[in-house]
């Protein structure tokens, strides 16, 4: 079974909207942008400073969300194409009837067992 790719498309649309909090900032468009002052960390500083500062964080958590994410894709391709090469003793694919008849036998047992409890 091949292994999903939800992990790499979180991380790139978290990228796509640290991104665009960046840009929100660096345009001033939210709200509480329009002010001089900030209050900050207990401190009040200027919005200019305010806005350097949180765009250069949102910067950097989107470069580092898009490295996250090539490394998660990457990875779960190479995890997905040894799953998909892997093969028996001869180059032929194993059968899963094997794996399926344990599982049901042990899905019986477990059956027989709740059966027996519940009488």
């Amino acid at each position: 079974m091949k292994r999903p790719l939800l992990v790499p498309i979180a991380l790139f649309l978290c990228s796509s909207s640290a991104f665009l909090l960046d840009a929100l900032f660096r345009a001033r468009v939210l709200p509480f942008l329009h002010a001089e002052t900030i209050l900050s960390r207990g401190r009040e500083i200027s919005t200019q400073e305010f806005v350097r500062l949180m765009s250069k964080d949102f910067d950097i958590a989107g470069v580092l969300t898009i490295a996250l994410g090539l490394t998660a894709l990457l990875t779960l391709l190479a995890a997905n194409r040894q799953r998909s090469g892997k093969r028996g003793a001869k180059g032929i694919r194993r059968p899963h009837s094997e794996i399926g008849i344990r599982r049901l036998e042990s899905n019986l047992k477990f059956e027989e067992m709740i059966y027996h409890l519940c009488i």
